[in-house]
């Protein structure tokens, strides 16, 4: 996650936007490992 910021950051996201987005990314994987979401 870490590089990922890094990389979005050098191409020039930043600010509120780019954490939120983070935020939700992270959110969404550690859901998925949990099986939150229910394969169809």
């Amino acid at each position: 996650m870490a590089a990922l910021h890094d990389a979005m950051k050098a191409v020039g996201y930043a600010g509120h936007s780019h954490k939120v987005y983070l935020v939700r990314l992270l959110f969404y994987l550690s859901a998925e490992d949990t099986g939150i979401f229910k394969p169809e």
